[in-house]
């Protein structure tokens, strides 16, 4: 799409315990009867497939057996009452996962494929993501292409500003390449070939916005009326008044506030935007999380690793949607804490 104008990111030690437990051998084996009921041991073994992978989660011989019970016991909360514990834990995790509705593709499938190419798109949705999220810039002949950067030096083989560059002068730039041999000959993408992809296959966009105003933001929404489905479109606003605009251009579609400080979690949310992102590092500040659901929206997190321990660890903060270089394993992942698979 054109636009009508130029313009133009417990402890070490209780774990060694753990592990000395494991593979020192009892010098009194204990008799039959003191071997835990089969009803215990299923919790542990339910619970103990969530646990973190420094804990060697193989312990289920006979001699492994009393380690992993006391694993679980360190890690979900101990005491006489130990296994309601762990499968309090267990269903509390289970239920966390299953409250996850995005798996965004971060620029596609950016761990295994040339970001921000049809390349990476189709592999996050062969893995299995719901979203995939591309960057829009502007041609300076005013055509919507899908980058990242400013630049063209990174991600493709040409050098200069996007916006200095025709979108046919842009076509003849190598943008994969840059990634692995294998994907020379990827082009830059239009915004309009991964609408139309998207489209298709029945897959959410999550556009990130890289340019401001209002000729740019009508653009944008027409080329989703014209090669999208805006009832599939989260159009990601930087500002309350950015989203106020979208609001109506494309009312079908939700919004995800990309708030530049905490401070403005609020103003987000009383201008319409559904989700809020929280960056990793804010979320030292425990009250961050209560105010985004005090203010009605649903919490967006990012993350680079998809692994159990990282994943776990996002879980507590309840996210509705979550962002992710890896969408291949980042499915796995949450299949697996949902008990449905095994993480990779």
């Amino acid at each position: 799409m054109r636009l009508t104008s130029s313009r133009s990111k417990k402890s070490i030690a209780d774990v060694r315990a753990v592990r000395n437990l494991r593979t020192t051998p009892p010098d009194n084996p204990p008799e039959k009867s003191a071997r835990p009921d089969e009803g215990v041991l299923s919790g542990v073994r339910s619970a103990a497939s969530m646990l973190p992978s420094t804990l060697e989660r193989d312990a289920f011989s006979t001699s492994g057996m009393t380690a992993t019970i006391v694993a679980a016991i360190l890690l979900f909360g101990g005491g006489v009452s130990a296994t309601a514990s762990v499968g309090a834990q267990t269903a509390a995790v289970r239920e966390a996962a299953d409250e996850v509705r995005q798996i965004v593709g971060h620029r596609g499938s950016c761990v295994d494929r040339p970001e921000n190419t049809l390349a990476s798109f189709r592999r996050a949705i062969e893995a299995g993501a719901t979203t995939v999220e591309v960057d829009v810039r502007t041609t300076s002949d005013g055509y919507l292409v899908v980058l990242h950067d400013a630049t063209l030096d990174r991600t493709t083989d040409g050098t200069g500003p996007v916006g200095d560059h025709t979108l046919e002068e842009l076509r003849r730039f190598d943008a994969g390449g840059w990634f692995d041999p294998r994907y020379r000959g990827e082009r830059v993408p239009t915004l309009d070939e991964v609408l139309a992809l998207c489209r298709f296959h029945g897959v959410e966009i999550l556009l990130d916005l890289k340019e401001e105003g209002e000729t740019y933001a009508r653009s944008v929404a027409a080329a989703v009326r014209a090669a999208g489905d805006p009832r599939r479109m989260i159009v990601g606003v930087r500002s309350p008044s950015q989203a106020l605009l979208f609001r109506d251009l494309l009312p079908e579609s939700r919004q995800l506030g990309f708030i530049p400080r905490p401070g403005e979690i609020e103003a987000f949310a009383e201008a319409g935007v559904e989700t809020i992102r929280l960056w990793a590092a804010w979320l030292e500040d425990k009250s961050l999380v209560r105010r985004v659901s005090q203010a009605g929206a649903a919490l967006h997190l990012n993350v680079a690793v998809c692994g159990l321990d990282e994943i776990g660890a996002l879980l507590k903060h309840r996210p509705r949607a979550i962002l992710c270089d890896d969408p291949a394993r980042l499915v796995a992942t949450l299949a697996k804490l949902r008990g449905h698979g095994n993480d990779r």
